[in-house]
């Protein structure tokens, strides 16, 4: 198969940066932005496997029960859903990138008793899920982010 080039205007700033970050993993500017964008590629054209298919629709069953009033509010859904953050990254981000948020939202967020926070990193997340949860709501649905992080659930 033969090769093709592609020309990419960037700041001298943006270029330093690149070339900063190649070093380190020890490889080339073309080498670095070729994996960084083929790994965006495959993210892109992920198939939908189950895992990520299945939370939005196990979370939408959940919102709905609370939404009539059923044994189990916002608070559950937001405590399952905080419970499978690790195993149930969105379609746009990469496994390291999405360990850090984790992180962020443990040790900054959460740590900091950060409620507003906490909605809005869940929001920037998950912005159709967080669609599901009235604003009325999303007090309960923060409780139970805050009850999984406390029992050690992620």
């Amino acid at each position: 198969m033969g090769s093709t080039s592609i020309l990419l205007r960037i700041s001298e700033d943006d270029k330093a940066k690149i070339k900063a970050a190649a070093d380190v993993v020890g490889t080339t500017i073309t080498g670095f932005v070729r994996e960084a964008a083929l790994k965006r590629v495959a993210r892109t054209a992920m198939p939908n496997d189950g895992v990520r298919s299945s939370m939005p629709a196990w979370f939408r069953t959940m919102c709905a029960a609370a939404a009539q009033g059923g044994s189990t509010g916002y608070d559950a859904a937001g405590y399952k859903l905080a419970a499978s953050l690790a195993a149930s990254p969105p379609n746009t981000i990469d496994g390291d990138d999405w360990q850090r948020e984790i992180r962020r939202l443990k040790e900054e967020i959460l740590a900091e008793g950060d409620r507003e926070g906490v909605w809005t990193w869940m929001q920037y997340h998950y912005p159709k899920l967080m669609d599901l949860v009235p604003p009325r709501r999303k007090e309960q649905l923060i409780d139970g982010v805050i009850r999984a992080d406390q029992n050690g659930e992620f």
